[in-house]
């Protein structure tokens, strides 16, 4: 099963941003940036290994901060709390990347 971060991957570099408003250019850009800073704080299998070990730091991932993103976005709220949304997100996955290396898994 795919996690939602490469899906989210995948459909950033399929979307046509060409023929899109402005904003949805600039919620794609932002949403690009916050995928790679994810990445990078975030390890390869940290993310499934916190399912079970910190269900409730990635059910708030999972349902609480990604509902919020796709709801700013489709709502076209203001940029700064698209950003400040996707700043929690990316916090979260830091916090997991950490809880992961702790336990030794880096």
């Amino acid at each position: 099963m795919r996690s939602y971060l490469e899906i989210a991957r995948q459909a950033l570099k399929e979307a046509d941003t060409s023929n899109r408003e402005a904003t949805d250019t600039a919620y794609a850009d932002l949403a690009r940036e916050a995928m790679q800073r994810i990445a990078d704080a975030c390890p390869p299998g940290a993310l499934k290994w916190a399912r079970e070990a910190h269900p409730a730091l990635t059910d708030r991932i999972d349902v609480e901060i990604v509902a919020s993103v796709n709801a700013l976005w489709s709502n076209h709220a203001p940029l700064a709390e698209f950003q400040a949304a996707l700043d929690e997100l990316v916090r979260l996955h830091r916090d997991v990347g950490k809880l992961f290396a702790n336990e030794g898994y880096r």
